[in-house]
């Protein structure tokens, strides 16, 4: 068996490494080639940018973009590799008082049926972590320089466990209604984009989220001060529920009850294509994610964006587990854009074929 360790995983500043994931009690991550074969058949990472837009040809990632037949997981390799060159902070042994707690990984089983449907998710914490490190070590984007801006569903779940591990951050500014659709509009996005600091970052996430109950499986999660697990994404399993009874139609949208209206409508279009898949609901929340991100690049080339050096848009699904345990990201497009430059010098997305 060939091992490839735990480079596997993307580790930064605030990720402690547990063995939980790793197949062993030696805590190495005891994945081989041929068993992401198997576990993940048909995936691999697209180049979508123009040979004009690559960037130079020494960089460790340029050899990546090259290999058009490239997996999600050597991406996060790469990831991985090129953090290692970021300005790493001092750390204290001890946390100090209202530092960030990271929750523990879920149970083997949890992951694994989370990666079945979404292949290469990763703690959310982690992977936050390489994607920092990255823009830090590829383009020179700090922290301090960054305005997050998140088109995530408005349950509090979400920013109960996931904006902690990173406060340095500013933000973030709220574009997401319900099921993370970005229903502030072309208006939320340009008053977002006015509050980037001068030569700045516009970092984007484009979220919508699903749960993942041990007890019920998708579609619930366990919340703190409950003894039964309840629906998550809410809204996107009423509209479910109105599928599987018939119920659901077109109806025009009214001021009452806006979003739900507007998701429904958006779900009608797909719904054979829903009820066809073995899981309606991760069929109906990776529907709303690319309706997200569509709306996201569209409205974006509405909005006055000149002070700002680069737009970083990180596009996927947020898996939500039981409230003790940490959630997971699957991050299925991830771009960065030159403002000043007026070029995509990152466009990767993770294609899965039948």
């Amino acid at each position: 068996m060939t091992v490839v360790s735990n480079l596997l995983l993307p580790i930064g500043r605030n990720h402690k490494v547990s063995n939980r994931l790793g197949g062993g009690p030696s805590g190495r991550y005891l994945y081989t080639q041929g068993e992401f074969g198997t576990v993940v058949p048909g995936v691999r990472i697209q180049n979508m940018t123009p040979p004009n837009t690559m960037i130079s040809p020494d960089s460790i990632f340029q050899g990546y973009i090259r290999n058009s037949s490239l997996n999600v997981f050597s991406f996060l390799i790469c990831l991985n590799l090129l953090s290692a060159c970021a300005p790493k902070e001092n750390k204290k042994e001890t946390p100090t008082p209202g530092s960030p707690v990271i929750l523990p990984d879920a149970p083997r089983n949890i992951v694994d049926s989370i990666r079945k449907e979404f292949p290469g998710a990763q703690p959310v914490h982690a992977l936050a972590d390489s994607l920092l490190d990255f823009v830090a070590a590829k383009y020179g984007i700090t922290a301090d320089q960054i305005l997050l801006g998140a088109s995530t569903c408005v349950d509090d779940i979400i920013y109960t466990k996931n904006f902690q591990a990173h406060r340095e951050l500013k933000g973030p500014f709220h574009l997401g209604g319900l099921a993370g659709l970005p229903f502030t509009g072309i208006s939320g996005l340009s008053a977002f984009a006015h509050h980037i600091p001068e030569d700045g970052t516009m970092m984007l996430e484009i979220s919508p989220h699903i749960g993942y109950s041990k007890d019920k499986g998708w579609g619930y999660v366990l919340r703190p001060g409950q003894h039964d697990p309840s629906t998550c994404c809410g809204a996107l399993m009423g509209t479910l529920q109105k599928l599987e009874k018939g119920t659901l139609k077109q109806t025009e949208p009214t001021t009452e009850d806006y979003q739900g209206i507007t998701i429904d409508n958006k779900v009608f279009k797909h719904s054979k294509e829903i009820m066809a898949d073995d899981y309606p609901l991760v069929a109906m929340t990776k529907i709303t994610y690319q309706e997200a991100e569509e709306q996201i690049l569209r409205q974006i080339r509405s909005v006055e964006i000149e002070h700002t050096k680069y737009i970083v848009i990180m596009a996927g699904v947020l898996i939500n587990t039981d409230y003790m345990y940490t959630d997971y990201w699957w991050l299925n497009h991830f771009l960065v854009y030159d403002v000043k430059n007026k070029v995509l010098v990152e466009d990767k997305k993770l294609s899965i074929t039948p």
